[in-house]
């Protein structure tokens, strides 16, 4: 067995491996490019191989060094990173090589992985659950959804809704205008920087390994969400946005429907849903009467030193930066150029 840390934007045999043990689309090379290309995070892994040179496993992850402090993260603004393996149980040594080749203050996963999660030594400091809905026919799907979303679904139709499909940047450009209205005004949270999305066009999209689908009403566009295809053959809804004034028309039941019956019939094994917070009750009602089924995650962290004193009180500080850039007042372009220069320290 030789243990190494490598670059997986490197390894011309990542996806491939990636494809036989079924691993999830955050630990694809696309995906890495993404990261890579917007926040500059350079995508490393320990890697296991046997003696023949052959990928065994492998545990993605990225180092960051700010004024957050020195952080491993596997991985930043991507919802599960569990390791790629054949051999499961190696993750122990993995993470020993980890800690004894990177000197950082705290090391950060995100994992299904229960052995992982309730290891000695690890702290679960977040808890959440991933939303997944293997597929086997439109039949076995409609069969498991509870009677409110069919009841939205039908609404959608009554209202008329029609469906775009979108490969190109206008998709893209649509999805932003949505999102970041919907995260200044309902959240009051930064918006994801355009070229972040531009990457996912760029590294997905273009090739085909994505779209974003849009509802519209009439001619007006009132919520999309962004899919991307996995190595896993699972589809993953990773990013959604919608009009709030025109959620009577239920929109988003209308999309997670049609996205499922796309799922169906271009043979896809599942669709995954992504992550809900353990307290945000009504995302997790919405997707449990989809009949997606819940995973349990978890945020674990390994406290070498702990963070630098000066990190709470930035993280404070960006807390209440957010809060000011985000206020009604304050014009839209200046909130998106905020989320330009700041959403990197949310990683």
């Amino acid at each position: 067995m030789n243990v190494n840390i490598e670059n997986l934007t490197e390894l011309s045999n990542w996806d491939s491996f990636l494809k036989e043990s079924g691993a999830g689309l955050f630990l694809c090379s696309s995906w890495l490019k993404v990261l890579r290309d917007t926040y500059g995070y350079k995508p490393l892994a320990v890697v296991v191989r046997d003696v023949k040179g052959q990928i065994k496993c492998a545990w993605p992850f990225t180092f960051v060094a700010d004024v957050l402090g020195k952080r491993l993260i596997s991985l930043p603004f991507s919802d599960v990173v569990d390791p790629a393996s054949e051999e499961l149980d190696k993750w122990a040594v993995m993470l020993e090589y980890m800690l004894s080749n990177f000197d950082a203050d705290i090391y950060q996963f995100k994992t299904t992985v229960p052995d992982i999660y309730n290891a000695e030594g690890l702290e679960v400091y977040r808890k959440a659950w991933l939303h997944r809905m293997p597929l086997t026919s439109e039949e076995s799907y409609w069969a498991c959804a509870k009677s409110s979303h069919k009841r939205a679904v039908r609404k959608a139709r009554r209202k008329r809704l029609r469906l775009e499909i979108v490969y190109s940047e206008d998709g893209i450009s649509c999805f932003y205008d949505l999102h970041r209205k919907l995260r200044k005004e309902k959240m009051s949270l930064l918006p994801q920087p355009y070229s972040f999305f531009k990457s996912i066009q760029d590294h997905f999209l273009n090739k085909k390994k994505g779209f974003v689908m849009v509802a519209v009403d009439g001619q007006k566009p009132i919520a999309a969400s962004v899919f991307l295809c996995g190595p896993d053959d699972y589809l993953y809804y990773k990013f959604g946005a919608s009009d709030m004034g025109a959620l009577d028309a239920r929109p988003n039941n209308f999309l997670m429907h049609e996205a499922i019956i796309w799922a169906v019939k271009n043979c896809f094994k599942g669709v995954d849903f992504g992550l809900s917070g353990e307290n945000y009750e009504g995302l997790i009602r919405f997707k449990d009467n989809l009949g997606a089924k819940k995973v349990p995650l978890r945020y674990v962290c390994y406290r070498k030193r702990g963070l630098p004193n000066y990190t709470k009180e930035f993280k404070l500080t960006l807390s209440q930066l957010t809060k000011l850039l985000t206020r009604e007042d304050v014009p839209d372009e200046v909130t998106t150029e905020a989320g330009k220069l700041l959403y990197s320290f949310f990683a």
